[in-house]
């Protein structure tokens, strides 16, 4: 996911970490099994970590992600072309270059 899939925050003070990194650090923990207090240093502190981990769970943002992950899962693709906008047909092709280009 790149950046400009956050939203910006509009007003009020101006996050000093980026969430981005805070889901980095989700997943770091989540993909590693271990405490929150064992994460790596360069990520954001284990606090604030899992103080945006517990208000996202009470407010049911993981299960949301969670049901259109699987709902994206069993889509074919071109249901998920046409969840990208009105453009359905393929935007790319793919050419062989490998082709000898004389026979021995």
């Amino acid at each position: 996911m790149n950046d400009s899939g956050y939203r910006k925050r509009k007003r009020g003070k101006k996050r000093e970490i980026e969430m981005r990194e805070v889901v980095n650090a989700i997943f770091y923990i989540l993909g590693a099994g271990c405490s929150w207090r064992m994460m790596p240093h360069d990520l954001p502190a284990c606090l604030t970590v899992y103080s945006y981990f517990q208000r996202w769970q009470r407010k049911g943002i993981w299960q949301k992600i969670h049901s259109v992950l699987r709902c994206l899962r069993r889509a074919t693709p071109e249901q998920l072309r046409q969840l990208e906008g009105p453009d359905v047909e393929p935007s790319a092709g793919i050419i062989d270059s490998q082709t000898p280009f004389g026979s021995a």
